[in-house]
Formats: structure tokens, C-alpha cells, sequence
């Protein structure tokens, strides 16, 4: 059965005044010539944080999806980016 897709997957966690600046790590996901870029580390790195902080720097459109139990095998991770890309939720 395949599982339901969650829009809430596609929003990223908004900019709070008391998260920790993250700034060259920003900076060197901004400097890269990459297409597609995976962050990948243990809960509580702050992952989420750098990512959302970075997204809000860079000029280039970008898709948010947050992995879960939901996206775990890959009809499902594929069926929520392309929800993602047919929603328009494209952060430009």
C-alpha cells in the first residue's frame, strides 16, 4: 500500500533569533558548484538549522524535504520531490 505524501515535508523550519549561526558552514555549502547536495549527521547536529539558515542565502532555487519513516523506500522519496516540484514549493 503505498503511504500518504505529507506537504509538511516540504517547508523548512523558519530562522529563529536563538539558533546558532552557522556561518562557515553556510558559506561553504554557498561556494559549491553542486547541483544536489545531502547533509547527513546524527540527531540534534543541527542539520535542520544549517540548511534552513543556508537557504535563505543563496539565490538559486532550491526544494526542502525532510526524510522520515514517511519518504523511507524510493517510490515514496521520489513521489514527495515530485509533489514538492509539481506544488511549485520551490524556494527562490
Amino acid at each position: 500500500m503505498a503511504r500518504p505524501i505529507l506537504r509538511s515535508r516540504w517547508f523548512p523550519p523558519p530562522i529563529r533569533t536563538d539558533d546558532v549561526p552557522r556561518g562557515p558552514l553556510v558559506e561553504r555549502l554557498a561556494s559549491s558548484s553542486q547541483r544536489i547536495v545531502l547533509v547527513a549527521a546524527p540527531a540534534g547536529f543541527g542539520k535542520s538549522t544549517l540548511v534552513s539558515q543556508w537557504f535563505h542565502t543563496v539565490p538559486f532555487a532550491k526544494i526542502w524535504m525532510s526524510c522520515s519513516e514517511f519518504t523511507s523506500g524510493p517510490e515514496s522519496f521520489i513521489a514527495h520531490i515530485v509533489g514538492a516540484i509539481r506544488e511549485s514549493i520551490i524556494y527562490a
